[in-house]
């Protein structure tokens, strides 16, 4: 099987991989296999590292005939790597515009499949959208990620090596999308950008954003057409990212918060959002998203910045609010709306969450 880089323009840009598969050492390199226009092996020095650099057109970039031999010239290149058994597949990566290029990845892991990519700049944002399947990485001395099927991610890759692994037994389908930080400073606000972090940032795939990933992995057009096409796709699947990411920070997935995990933080909010009449108990919570309490509250203040208390009183303070201003409730009659049989209770909650009393008719 060959593990085949098409039209590989990220390499002049300071990505460098190697492949290896599990349970060889870590450390080991497949040996590259170069490819011609029909996919025959081509004579090349046999040294390790990644293909041959390729132009706009899908030429070699100039200065690496020499490297490579006669076959330099041949027009189409794919650099194809020896992985054995491991998977079945491919990954395309090709630069669209200055400062962004795309990558889609599609494979049938059979054992579990090791990445090392080596980035030389050290000012990159990368947006990864898994369609399919699930990955781990780990960026530096960074903790691990994991990421599943229907999860967006966002990361500012401050370069160092990038290990990732494929699990195997299952079908993997990712695209992604690397934007320089240049690049994207010269029209994202300053504030937005910061809410990204060296950190992984996760959530739910949306709609529109899933639907700008298919779309870049299912392009087909001619060369010109093509990158034209992706530039557009991943500019508004950027755009989209960054945009959720904006508008609801603080409901993103950490790094060291498991998805399954997540998913139960986010239904106990729900929850919480949709009973502002209850008391609802931390044991009652509990059982309800099947999330133990230990689990339960530390996970709540780590992914949403709050306990649980105090997120439920802020829920309940801010539709009181709404009931006096949108719908001309006295205040006793909003306090009781949101739980509060008692008056007094209800207005000292409610100067602590304000810093003033409330105003009813």
């Amino acid at each position: 099987m060959r593990f085949a880089f098409e039209d590989t323009e990220l390499v002049p840009n300071g990505l460098a991989a190697e492949y290896v598969c599990a349970p060889e050492p870590l450390g080991a390199t497949c040996a590259p296999t170069l490819l011609d226009a029909a996919g025959a092996p081509v004579p090349s020095p046999g040294a390790t590292g990644a293909p041959a650099p390729l132009g706009v057109a899908g030429t070699p970039v100039p200065g690496n005939a020499a490297s490579h031999g006669p076959a330099a010239s041949v027009h189409k290149w794919e650099g194809g790597y020896d992985v054995g058994s491991a998977l079945t597949g491919s990954a395309r990566a090709l630069k669209v515009a200055e400062g962004i290029s795309v990558c889609v990845a599609g494979f049938r892991v059979q054992r579990d499949f090791v990445m090392r990519e080596r980035r030389a700049e050290a000012d990159l944002y990368q947006f990864g959208c898994c369609l399919e399947g699930r990955m781990r990485w780990r960026v530096g001395g960074g903790a691990e990620s994991e990421q599943c099927a229907g999860e967006v991610s966002v990361q500012h890759v401050t370069g160092g090596e990038c290990i990732s692994t494929l699990p195997g037994g299952q079908a993997c389908e990712m695209v992604s999308v690397l934007v320089s930080g240049r690049r994207l400073r010269a029209f994202v606000p300053a504030d937005v950008l910061g809410i990204v972090g060296e950190s992984v940032r996760m959530w739910p795939l949306s709609a529109e954003t899933g639907a700008a990933a298919r779309a870049m992995r299912d392009c087909r057009a001619g060369d010109w057409a093509m990158r034209m096409m992706l530039e557009a796709k991943a500019l508004e699947l950027v755009a989209r990212v960054l945009g959720e990411l904006a508008a609801a920070p603080r409901e993103v997935r950490p790094e060291n918060v498991a998805p399954g995990d997540f998913a139960a933080l986010l239904a106990a909010k729900r929850y919480l959002e949709g009973h502002l009449q209850e008391k609802v108990t931390i044991a009652e919570l509990s059982h309800r998203v099947l999330l133990n309490e230990c689990k339960l509250k530390s996970g709540f203040k780590r992914c949403f910045g709050t306990t649980i208390q105090a997120y439920h009183r802020r829920c309940r303070m801010r539709a009181a609010r709404d009931f006096m201003a949108r719908d001309g409730l006295r205040v006793k009659d909003a306090a009781w709306k949101v739980g509060y049989a008692n008056v007094s209770h209800f207005i000292e909650a409610y100067r602590k969450e304000f810093g003033t009393t409330p105003t009813g008719r």
